[in-house]
């Protein structure tokens, strides 16, 4: 029985996501504009100092309707929280719980150490933090939102126990060297539920054509797909990748 489950599992997550692929042109031309995305999802008094989120934003407004309010969503790399609002809005999807009364069933999980690591140059990524705890101010007092800052290789494995098999989307953006990449893809895979989704930015980032691959995330990307080739589906791979999770 429990393996006729399994199967009915892995064809409804198969079944859910034809219609994403048929979507990927979609993505170089967004339905909204991101003035009007930014508008819905900023704090009123937001704070942003780069915009990295526009390519994170085609993907999730794509991946909405399919997997939309279904599970706990994890975020590697959170920087100002841009993309944390955006994930919240699109992904997360409070209001449903709101509407009834309820407090929230599945919270946006934001991991980032908020100093200064290397992502290609060193920034000060404490005034990052600063700017993130007050772009997120509403979301953190709802309770959707909990931010665990640290270094991800011991952060990551500490949640394990308590977000395991409960993600419905991961978005990994942290450390950019491919040994750390790699590491927050391994750490969060536990977490992910089967049919769930596996977000890598910066696949095709500039910095990879390096003399050392060590310096770029591409490396350690493809490392992890290596080791989880029979367990992975790749739907879209560009300067962003997208996988879904299909065994454990």
């Amino acid at each position: 029985m429990h393996i006729y489950m399994s199967f009915f599992i892995l064809w409804i997550a198969l079944y859910s996501s034809t219609s994403i692929i048929a979507q990927e042109q979609s993505l170089s031309s967004p339905s909204q504009s991101q003035q009007e995305i930014v508008s819905i999802y900023s704090e009123p008094n937001a704070v942003y100092t780069e915009d990295w989120s526009k390519l994170l934003l085609d993907i999730v407004q794509i991946l909405a309707p399919h997997t939309g309010g279904t599970g706990n969503i994890v975020e590697v790399g959170v920087f100002e929280g841009r993309g944390t609002n955006a994930l919240i809005q699109y992904l997360l999807r409070p209001e449903y719980d709101e509407k009834l009364g309820l407090p929230p069933r599945y919270q946006v999980y934001a991991f980032d150490i908020w100093e200064n690591i290397w992502d290609g140059d060193l920034y000060d990524h404490s005034v990052a933090y600063n700017h993130f705890l007050l772009n997120t101010v509403n979301a953190r007092k709802r309770g959707v939102l909990f931010h665990i800052p640290g270094p991800t290789n011991q952060t990551l494995p500490m949640m394990q126990p308590k977000l395991e098999n409960s993600v419905s989307f991961a978005y990994i953006d942290g450390d950019h060297r491919a040994t750390p990449t790699y590491m927050d893809a391994v750490n969060v895979w536990p977490m992910l539920r089967i049919g769930g989704w596996m977000l890598f930015d910066d696949y095709l980032w500039p910095k990879t054509n390096s003399s050392d691959p060590e310096n770029s995330p591409q490396a350690g990307i493809n490392r992890f797909i290596n080791e989880y080739k029979l367990k992975v589906h790749i739907h879209y791979q560009k300067y962003q990748l997208l996988l879904q999770k299909l065994a454990y």
